[in-house]
């Protein structure tokens, strides 16, 4: 996936997938639905992975795994959003930061705080987007997480259309701002925006 050799880590995923069913082992199962679903969203398959990372989720649920259940409701927000479904990517927003409110998980703030971003990018909410996007960038450098080559690309588009919504310079503005936050109250922050826009009716 690092390589951008998706079709072949797909192959391998399947694989795996086999593998992991035929030993009944949920959370292995689960980690590669998830790997599925994010393939088939970078390949633009129909659905973006919606299927596999809902089938995922469920199965997070079962074992127990908050931590990975939230970076699973982030993918999925994104895919519904990607796919069409506006009121269904609010809502797993909105559970994804219940999550990691009531978690110690750096790592599963980062792409919650990414994917609000995305998704009030397309609420048109770009000062508020820039402001979460600042946020996870300062966490995102304080664990020297690398991002995938297409996620470099999605965040660069994300900023291209913000900017082009507010100009580079409010951008700038609120995405320093955010970079400011504590990881605390960014996930404050991010729950209270999360939460709002569940029946919200603006579309």
């Amino acid at each position: 996936m690092y390589q951008s050799r998706f079709e072949d880590a797909y192959r391998y995923a399947e694989e795996s997938l086999a593998l992991y069913e035929a030993r009944g082992q949920t959370r292995g199962v689960a980690m590669i639905l998830h790997n599925l679903g994010t393939i088939e969203y970078t390949l633009e398959r129909p659905g973006y992975g919606r299927a596999n990372f809902e089938r995922a989720l469920a199965m997070f649920r079962k074992v127990g795994d908050r931590a990975t259940e939230a970076l699973c409701l982030s993918a999925l927000a994104i895919a519904r959003l990607r796919g069409g479904d506006l009121p269904a990517a609010r809502q797993a927003m909105r559970e994804c930061f219940e999550r990691v409110a009531e978690l110690e998980a750096t790592r599963e703030v980062v792409f919650a705080l990414e994917a609000l971003a995305e998704l009030l990018g397309a609420e048109n909410r770009a000062i508020d987007a820039a402001r979460l996007k600042g946020a996870a960038e300062a966490a995102r450098a304080a664990l020297t997480l690398p991002r995938l080559p297409n996620e470099q690309l999605e965040v660069d588009r994300l900023v291209q259309r913000l900017e082009a919504a507010i100009g580079a310079e409010e951008f700038a503005r609120a995405e320093a701002a955010g970079r400011g936050l504590t990881l605390v109250a960014a996930v404050a922050e991010g729950a209270k925006i999360a939460a709002s826009l569940v029946g919200s009716g603006s579309e």
